[in-house]
């Protein structure tokens, strides 16, 4: 593996653990992780802050995850590698979604992302 590859791998696990909730409910002035479940996603988004936000929380949550796969597959000419490699950092911005690097390892369960 080589170092563009890590560096990929590591930017989407940086990338997921952007929390779509946790961000978004900075602007309503609302720690989803202290309402409702107590988890930092998208379903107790919508079940606290109600279907707008919700779907707000999904689509940056589904985002993020969307381009994590497309910074790992871009610039890759196998396209054996690039399905791996995308795959691979799908995986890390799941990962990063689950244990968010910014926001004390706390995240949602990772569906969206995924």
């Amino acid at each position: 593996m080589t170092g563009v590859m890590v560096a990929k791998i590591l930017m989407a696990y940086l990338l997921g653990s952007l929390s779509g909730s946790l961000l978004l409910g900075r602007w309503r002035h609302v720690d989803i992780r202290a309402l409702g479940s107590g988890n930092a996603g998208g379903t107790n988004a919508f079940r606290t802050q109600g279907w707008r936000f919700g779907l707000s929380v999904a689509l940056f949550d589904i985002g993020k995850g969307a381009l994590a796969v497309w910074i790992g597959q871009r610039g890759v000419i196998d396209p054996a590698l690039a399905l791996r490699l995308g795959m691979a950092c799908g995986a890390g911005a799941g990962l990063g979604h689950v244990w968010p690097l910014y926001f004390g390892f706390r995240g949602g369960k990772g569906a969206a992302t995924l």
